[in-house]
């Protein structure tokens, strides 16, 4: 079985969306599975008003995110 990773997506000061999605990935060895180079495809929606569970476009930035 797979597994899931999970995180809520509520804030507080401190524990922004950006530092949660860092967490997430980094924790399920998403960065350990490609290499640098590679190109990946992912998955985003441009959200409708007041729904965060998306992945929003401004976080497709993988390489940032892998800092």
């Amino acid at each position: 079985m797979d597994t899931m990773y999970f995180t809520g997506m509520q804030t507080e000061f401190g524990n922004s969306l950006e530092m949660k999605l860092r967490r997430l990935l980094r924790s399920s060895g998403y960065f350990q599975s490609i290499s640098e180079g590679q190109l990946v495809a992912l998955k985003v929606h441009v959200g409708e008003r007041e729904n965060l569970a998306y992945l929003n476009p401004n976080f497709a930035a993988v390489g940032q995110l892998s800092g």
